[in-house]
């Protein structure tokens, strides 16, 4: 049976860090390796991790505590990733939980459809109680577009080892963390598959993050965004209008922020003609304005209106 790595980085989450864990352990795939990194925890959660690991490791689930200093999630996605030795990851945030069967349907579905990235739906769980469904069906035929308009949660895919390391994650963003790495596979050609069940309890971020979200999101997708463009352009009409609609949203976002410079360079970077063609399959008030008056006066309306 193929082994699946699953990397939970952890930071001061002593009373989540074993929930998680346990969801691991009770997976019905086996065999499975998890690997715990704590990202400088100041509380006992080390401590927690390596108790919880004496109790529970056996012949067909091997636990690993690794530890670094606080450089927050990415980096220790990033190292978990290079200890694994699964010929596929899941990276599993300490605040999340699996459901029983998650590996074994993600599993099968990646190999069913001869995919790199299989991913599931998520139930919301707030103060204990299940609180809705989070569908995360695929609303396009092409990876990149899915990818650039909604990514999938983190811990609700499983990917190739060899896709995974081909990316890595982006080590300089403090938030989109998501977005950037899932539409980095998908520009580097992997193969997404998307599976109606639901894999993953998203529970309440109760206690602190291992990321500091003190980047604005919008910053960081321009940054994305920015860096990508030469590979959006390589790729057909679909991804180009998709990509562009971006530009346009994104520049109003970052004026609204007094983000001019990168705002203004995204606007310069889209195909103007292209987003005008797209508003007739697909209107949007927000990308005619933007188009019409510039993201810096666009930006000033919309605040002025409230939006």
């Amino acid at each position: 049976m193929d082994t699946v790595s699953v990397v939970v980085p952890t930071y001061n989450r002593s009373t989540l860090v074993t929930g998680a864990l346990d969801s691991v352990r009770n997976q019905t795939h086996r065999p499975i390796e998890c690997i715990v990194v704590d990202d400088g925890s100041t509380d006992d959660t080390p401590g927690v991790v390596a108790d919880w690991m004496e109790e529970h490791e056996t012949d067909q689930f091997s636990v690993r505590l690794l530890r670094q200093e606080n450089r927050g999630a990415p980096a220790a996605r990033n190292q978990g990733m290079e200890a694994a030795s699964g010929e596929f990851l899941l990276f599993l945030d300490s605040d999340d939980l699996l459901l029983s069967h998650s590996v074994e349907l993600l599993h099968q579905c990646l190999i069913d459809n001869e995919a790199d990235v299989s991913y599931g739906d998520i139930l919301l769980v707030r103060g204990g109680t299940k609180k809705g469904r989070k569908v995360q069906r695929p609303p396009s035929s092409s990876d990149a577009v899915n990818m650039l308009n909604a990514a999938p949660l983190t811990s609700s895919a499983l990917i190739r080892e060899e896709a995974a390391n081909e990316v890595r994650w982006r080590e300089y963003l403090n938030c989109a963390q998501e977005f950037a790495f899932f539409l980095d596979l998908a520009l580097d050609g992997a193969d997404f598959s998307y599976t109606q069940s639901a894999v993953l309890k998203d529970r309440d971020r109760a206690e602190e993050r291992i990321t500091n979200e003190n980047q604005e999101y919008s910053v960081a997708i321009g940054r994305v965004l920015a860096d990508v463009e030469g590979k959006f352009r390589g790729l057909g009409a679909s991804e180009n209008k998709a990509y562009d609609r971006s530009l346009i949203y994104i520049s109003n976002l970052l004026c609204r922020g007094g983000h001019l410079n990168l705002a203004e360079d995204l606007f310069r970077k889209a195909n103007w003609g292209r987003v005008c063609g797209s508003l007739f399959q697909e209107w949007s008030p927000h990308l005619f304005l933007t188009l019409s008056v510039g993201p810096k006066w666009s930006s000033k309306i919309y605040s002025a209106l409230g939006k």
